[in-house]
């Protein structure tokens, strides 16, 4: 029975390692890198056809150019070196599509100016592209129109790949007040600016000991008499416009670099069977996931094998793999499996933005994710904070705590603008924070001294208490409900 037992299970194995889809690990780069190498290859093949030294695949390359280019056929070796050029020099960057755009607009204009200097001969000087792009505006607008409607195309098309305007706009000077009421309004808040105010004394008067709880009469009446003595003070802001935020591009990130090394895989789980198999315990190998910093070898033990057994020899697994230290996970998460986790020969560091890109990423739907890095298998990983508005970061000195708390503020800078969300940030060491200022994200300058803490946090339980409040009153339950129904209600509220 216990062969029969494990031909099925490595019946089931075999199926589950078919269902799987090989995938091919590449890097962006690399896949560029790929790109730019055949456009080269194509522009040296066209080269040689234009010296009958590229075979029939140039010859033929050869007369299609001819047809379409005429005698510039020599713009299709120049556009594809330029391009595997810009690809190679942009290797970390994305080319926008309005770059490209620009590049077929200024080639087709190109090509009908001349075409429209030299109408009357024999074969096509532009080729039957040139001829079907100038022959229309010739008949309609004449000669010396259709030369200033190309002329006038080639300048667009350079604006265009350039991105670049005819005129410098002119700067806005706005006042102090007037740019601080726009920073007040982006931050979403519902609340009335005497609360924004109230918090600021808080956050810049001197430090008290003992907190004494005003009753509101008196409360009302201090602030009656410094009303504007407050109005003057100004919460520090980067005094960066919100409405016209741009989000920073990924490129600021760097990527990726180099793959892990897990060293003999195919040694490893023989040495892996048979240690347990000397011990007497029968396994069938599974698949083999290499992640960033330790590779998982899956094994499903035969029927009636206790777990137990196979996490005791965790100390000869790691001897007979020469390998320190090991990690057992008996059983898998959600799978009926073992997984023994062995150290990479060489590590790789996760970044942050192939984390940004990567498509599960982008398709989970909701902007307030926060990355927390690869997991066994190389996918990414990451966390909904909706769910657990309350997170407490702990590690021993070296852990990467602070990485992790830079993760989660970038990650939430590359999907909220300032107008959507809004940092009070605290650190009392001065060392891990402080470059955070100036962001527009701060609603105040990171706080350094720890006697203003408690200002801060008082400002904002009352901002939590005033929120729950409104969303009591229309009966939401969390801001996207509320933002769903005050939109519904009274769009111009928004």
């Amino acid at each position: 029975m216990a062969k029969k037992e494990n031909k099925h299970s490595k019946r089931e194995i075999k199926k589950d390692s078919l269902k799987k889809k090989p995938k091919l690990n590449i890097f962006p780069e690399t896949k560029r890198g790929i790109v730019a190498i055949i456009l080269f290859t194509l522009a040296i093949i066209f080269i040689l056809s234009f010296q009958n030294a590229g075979g029939t695949l140039g010859s033929l390359f050869f007369k299609g150019s001819k047809f379409i280019f005429g005698s510039c056929l020599w713009i299709v070796p120049l556009a594809l070196f330029i391009a595997g050029v810009i690809i190679l020099k942009d290797i970390h960057r994305n080319v926008y599509t309005s770059t490209l755009f620009g590049v077929l607009l200024f080639t087709l204009s190109f090509l009908g100016i001349v075409q429209t200097l030299f109408p009357d001969t024999k074969e096509y000087k532009a080729g039957l592209l040139g001829y079907l792009i100038s022959w229309p505006l010739l008949k309609i607008l004449g000669f010396w129109a259709t030369l200033v409607v190309f002329v006038a195309v080639i300048l667009i098309a350079v604006l265009i790949a350039f991105n670049v305007p005819l005129k410098a706009p002119k700067k806005k000077e706005e006042e102090p007040g007037e740019k601080i009421s726009q920073e007040i309004k982006g931050v979403g808040f519902t609340s009335p600016e005497k609360r924004v105010t109230n918090f600021v004394k808080g956050f810049f008067s001197k430090p008290h000991i003992e907190v004494k709880e005003l009753s509101e009469e008196e409360s009302e009446s201090k602030e009656k008499g410094k009303k504007k003595k407050e109005e003057e003070e100004l919460i520090p802001t980067s005094g960066t416009t919100i409405k016209d935020y741009t989000f920073p591009p990924l490129e600021l990130l760097e990527a990726d670099k180099g793959q892990p090394s897990s060293g003999d895989i195919k040694t490893n789980i023989a040495i892996i069977q048979k240690t347990l198999e000397n011990f007497g315990i029968p396994v069938e190998m599974g698949e083999v996931n290499v992640g960033p910093t330790v590779t998982q070898y899956t094994l499903r033990p035969a029927s009636g094998v206790k777990l137990s057994k196979i996490t005791a020899l965790h100390r000869d697994l790691s001897l007979a793999l020469a390998a320190h230290p090991i990690r057992i996970e008996a059983p898998i998460p959600g799978r009926s499996l073992v997984g023994i986790e062995i150290p990479n020969k060489t590590k790789t560091m996760v970044r942050l933005r192939d984390l940004l890109m990567s498509y599960d990423y982008k398709q989970n739907g909701h902007n307030l994710n926060i990355v927390l890095g690869r997991d066994v298998a190389g996918n990414p990983a990451w966390a909904n904070l909706v769910k657990m508005p309350h997170l407490l970061i702990a590690g021993a000195t070296g852990s990467g705590k602070s990485i992790c708390i830079h993760s989660l503020i970038t990650s939430l800078l590359y999907q909220k603008s300032p107008w959507e969300l809004k940092f009070i940030l605290v650190d009392p060491k001065r060392v891990e924070l402080p470059f955070y200022n100036g962001i527009p994200h701060l609603l105040t300058p990171v706080i350094v001294d720890l006697n203003k803490v408690l200002n801060a946090f008082k400002w904002a339980i009352k901002e939590m208490e005033e929120r729950y409040k409104k969303l009591a009153e229309i009966g939401a339950k969390d801001l996207a409900s509320y933002n769903e129904k005050i939109v519904k209600n009274n769009p111009r509220e928004m």
